[in-house]
């Protein structure tokens, strides 16, 4: 077995499901010293090195593949990733930088880039990786997922509108988040008829889901739809009693109204 890196690599996995982790490090680094051309393989140990919580022995191995092939972006890919959950976001945004110069075009790369500056906690900067995205691909879907919230943190109602309706585009009407928060967007934009439409029809379809009908409840208030908006939010409370006993109903109601409005809600 000294010369057969396959042998050292199984040898490896089985020491780490046995929680001997000295000796499943030793055989998986090992295995890829032998054979350091086989990137498939140093990449499932590198995979195999996380899940023992060996991130630093992970990085060397990947560090060492992109020595000997720094084109291999699937490799890049899980470094940057490896480097972004171990909370080394500077380091990962180091790699994308010296990659994106190579080729500034590249989608994943940018969102591996605001992957890390979100967790990083600069939002602005990732809205501005994934809005390239979307200049590239107007429809790409996670690019327009991730960005909507985004948008609609900095107020940019229309812009969030316009993300959402591109995923639904994408992803179809079977996405009931998509089209809850699509709905909830145009509520904010004060385009009711068109987001009561879509919340009533998420409702309808999730009829044992509180959330959604106190979702519908919020844009039925903001519509000035109050009678309807406090069946909305009664039936929540029927479906989850953990949900507060909205108390405030009364008060949301006649200031939706203009008159004071008795609301009994049991329990």
């Amino acid at each position: 077995m000294s010369g057969d890196p396959e042998a050292w690599y199984l040898l490896g996995v089985a020491a780490l499901e046995g929680d001997r982790i000295n000796e499943g490090v030793y055989a998986l680094m090992h295995a890829v010293e032998l054979a350091p051309q086989d990137s498939e393989r140093a990449l499932a140990a590198a995979k195999e090195l996380v899940g023992a919580g060996c991130p630093a022995e992970a990085e060397r191995i990947l560090r060492g593949v992109l020595a000997q092939s720094p084109d291999r972006a699937d490799v890049r890919e899980a470094l940057v990733r490896l480097l972004i959950d171990n909370g080394r976001g500077r380091v990962a945004l180091e790699e994308l930088t010296r990659a994106l110069k190579a080729d500034p075009e590249d989608i994943g790369l940018r969102l591996l880039a605001a992957t890390a500056h979100e967790r990083l906690g600069e939002s602005d900067h990732a809205v501005r990786q994934l809005s390239f995205v979307t200049a590239q691909d107007p429809g790409h879907l996670e690019a327009n997922r991730r960005l909507g919230p985004l948008l609609a943190d900095r107020g940019d109602v229309a812009g969030a509108i316009y993300c959402w309706r591109q995923v639904v585009a994408q992803a179809g009407s079977e996405d009931l988040e998509a089209l809850t928060m699509l709905g909830m967007q145009l509520s904010h934009a004060g385009e009711h008829v068109e987001a009561l439409r879509i919340l009533y029809d998420v409702a309808a379809r999730q009829p044992e889901d509180a959330a959604a009908h106190a979702n519908l409840g919020m844009a039925l208030v903001a519509s000035g739809k109050i009678h309807e908006a406090v069946r909305a939010f009664r039936r929540t409370v029927e479906l989850d009693a953990a949900w507060p006993r909205w108390s405030a109903l009364p008060a949301i109601a006649a200031a939706g109204s203009g008159r004071r409005v008795r609301v009994a809600v049991n329990g």
